[in-house]
């Protein structure tokens, strides 16, 4: 129940445009005038489309009208709409319209702006137009197995305002209902004000309240009253986004379902617009108000329709939905009696590279013993690296320098090819790396192509040929993707979001036996993001079947045995030098085996006392909570990592602080103990025993 109902979770914390009613400041264009507007020929659509493209406007707008944007693009581009949005980043409604005002884009897509917003642009000495282009409606969502279909408007208030509390008032089960808001600063929330207009809007039933609807969705996905909740959005980002599957359902609202027929008709009762807005000092021969102008046309409301909204005209609505990646496995058949191995066989690769227009390196695989095989693999390598540098040059006209930057971004002229061999399944990644907002330390895939191999069979493997027959996996890859996506979100947003990932597209091509690549251009991400999920699937992945390799490589090649990391724990610990007095506050090792335990945390005491000690207490070493505050002192992270159930490895990582930015290695400490015994079995201060 937890995971059929984090789908529907989503869309109760949509964020969309904030509303408040016409009002003296809303300018707005008549029917009889947008009718005037549409009277155009072919040729002067298409001369207005190469203006608009000439100069295209930067936009922005609520995450709900990412497929507006995508569908001007698409438009203007003769490009599909799956295909626009992967280019489109909107920066949420208040975000958005902070941009606006304060000029960093020039046109916003948005539902009506609130008071306060109005109030914002008047101080900062802006007048603000306000052009419909596209009907919205307002949608009230609940799960697939709540028996309640519809609801009066008059119902839904009270619900709201807290008159209504159980859903047997209304026909449904004798259970609470939880009736979920979102933030005050929120577009939908502003929808829901409007809403209940005079009746007064109750507090909100819990006292989390997020900062993004990323990460209200992890947070309460798996809420014990979830089936008893309500919520609600807008239908073009809902519909867009989730479909209306087996997980959700949108309330009859007064009998009348939310469709693309209901609204294109105005039976649904609860429409309003989207808005074109921007500054109305803009001048008329803008390509601004050109676009505002060609989206009013027949072929720009067709625009609007293509991407999933109710035109404000009278032409043919479509649908318009994201698909999610929803197939079974369909390797081997799992065997009952399979347990997992702590140990997996490997064969190290040297790291490829290939300069565009350059040398290259370590690019082909020569290790093979089956050369059929192996002349495939490096066919599907050097085609992938022509691909890859022709994209590059046709991108970037092909002007290379290392380092360059366009925009934010530097482009590396480095293509990277990587090979990682497991069990005898080999993955190759190749791709084109970047930074994006340089000294950041995190680099992306711009461009990618991915192929894994068995090396037995040599078949080419899909993404469902890694795990067991018929076993759903995508579900438990989607929810570890979420959990990596928003966790670094709420952390900082690391992970820069387009709009919420509930899944892997059905048509995502990239990945190796340890990671999910997204390029440049996809539908969630900002970035072209890399990550990681096969360690967290070792029951359900056919690759982490031991299988030796024999044979497989030349009789020179070493075949590595290695352990499963199944246990790494990250702290910070100090070893403080105060006033000559030393203090240990060293992790310790639970191995649930007390003597063991005392056995390994006496000796790594001992050992630490004695050569840190006779290493570093000349220099006054030092570790605090937050290093980069103190300049000239050397600074200790310890960890322990166990592998398999046959040891655990214990580690000094030791560093110079330089200054509040740098800092400079000075070495690796490692312990590694038998966990059977607790004897030691290596020493090592940089390798060397």
């Amino acid at each position: 129940m937890k995971n059929k109902v984090i789908m529907y979770i989503v869309i109760i914390c949509i964020i969309v445009g904030g509303i408040y009613v016409f009002n003296s400041y809303n300018q707005t264009i008549s029917e009889q005038e947008q009718e005037q507007n549409s009277s155009y020929t072919k040729e002067q659509l298409q001369q207005m489309k190469e203006k608009i493209k000439d100069d295209l406007p930067i936009m922005d707008g609520s995450t709900s009208t990412i497929p507006l944007e995508a569908g001007i693009r698409a438009a203007l581009y003769n490009i599909t709409q799956e295909k626009a949005e992967t280019q489109v980043i909107h920066t949420t409604t208040y975000g958005s319209f902070t941009n606006l005002i304060q000029k960093d884009v020039d046109v916003i897509f948005s539902t009506p702006l609130s008071q306060e917003q109005y109030q914002m642009a008047k101080n900062n000495n802006m007048e603000l137009e306000l052009v419909p282009v596209a009907k919205e409606a307002f949608v009230f969502v609940v799960n697939a197995s709540n028996p309640v279909d519809s609801l009066t408007q008059k119902q839904l208030k009270d619900i709201y305002s807290g008159k209504i509390t159980n859903w047997s008032q209304v026909g449904g089960k004798d259970e609470e209902i939880v009736a979920y808001q979102r933030n005050s600063t929120s577009g939908s929330q502003n929808y829901m004000i409007e809403f209940m207009d005079d009746t007064k809007l109750m507090e909100p039933m819990t006292d989390f309240i997020p900062q993004s609807m990323a990460g209200l969705m992890d947070a309460i996905a798996v809420y014990d009253n979830a089936e008893n909740a309500i919520g609600y959005s807008v239908y073009a980002y809902a519909a867009d986004m989730y479909g209306n599957g087996n997980e959700i359902k949108f309330i009859k609202v007064d009998g009348v379902e939310p469709t693309k027929k209901t609204m294109a008709s105005g039976q649904y009762p609860l429409l309003n617009y989207n808005y074109a807005i921007f500054d109305k000092a803009t001048k008329e021969d803008s390509t601004i108000r050109l676009l505002v102008e060609w989206l009013l046309t027949d072929e720009g409301q067709l625009a609007v329709s293509n991407a999933g909204y109710i035109p404000v005209k009278n032409v043919a609505v479509t649908e318009q939905q994201i698909e999610t990646y929803n197939q079974k496995g369909t390797g081997k058949q799992k065997e009952t009696s399979y347990k997992r191995a702590d140990k997996y066989y490997t064969y190290d690769f040297e790291y490829g590279t290939y300069i565009i227009d350059g040398e290259t390196n370590n690019i082909h695989l020569t290790q093979l013993t089956n050369l059929q095989l192996q002349a495939k693999i490096n066919k599907f390598i050097d085609s992938s690296i022509k691909e890859i540098e022709q994209k590059a040059k046709d991108t970037f006209n092909g002007q290379y320098i290392i380092g360059e930057e366009v925009g934010v971004y530097t482009i590396s002229p480095r293509i990277n090819i990587n090979k990682m061999c497991m069990n005898g399944y080999l993955a190759i990644h190749i791709y084109l790396p970047y930074d994006y907002e340089v000294g950041s330390g995190k680099r992306y895939s711009y461009y990618s192509k991915t192929a894994i191999y068995d090396l037995y069979t040599g078949k080419q493997l899909e993404f469902s040929d890694l795990f067991y027959k018929d076993v759903e996996f995508i579900t438990y890859i989607n929810e570890e993707l979420k959990r990596q996506v928003f966790a670094q979100y709420d952390m900082g947003a690391e992970v820069q979001l387009k709009r919420d990932f509930v899944g892997l597209p059905d048509d995502f091509e990239y990945f190796t036996l340890n990671s999910i690549i997204f390029e440049k251009e996809n539908p969630f991400f900002a970035n072209g993001e890399i990550f990681g999920y096969s360690t967290y699937f070792d029951d359900i992945c056919i690759v982490y079947e031991m299988r030796d390799m024999k044979g497989i490589f030349n009789d020179d090649s070493k075949i590595y045995q290695k352990y499963f990391e199944t246990n790494g724990i990250q702290k910070y610990e100090q070893i403080i030098d105060k006033d000559n007095k030393i203090e240990y506050n060293l992790q310790i090792v639970d191995t649930k085996n007390s003597a063991i335990d005392e056995k390994i945390n006496s000796h790594i005491k001992q050992w630490v006392v004695k050569n840190l000690d006779k290493e570093y207490i000349a220099q006054n070493y030092i570790i605090t909570d937050d290093l980069i505050q103190y300049e000239e002192n050397y600074g200790f992270d310890t960890a322990f990592t166990i592998y398999g159930t046959e040891k655990v490895v214990y580690r000094v990582y030791s560093g110079k602080v330089l200054d509040r930015i740098e800092s400079s290695s000075l070495g690796k400490i490692e312990l590694i103990f038998d966990l059977k015994t607790g004897n030691v079995i290596s020493e090592t201060i940089n390798g060397v025993i």
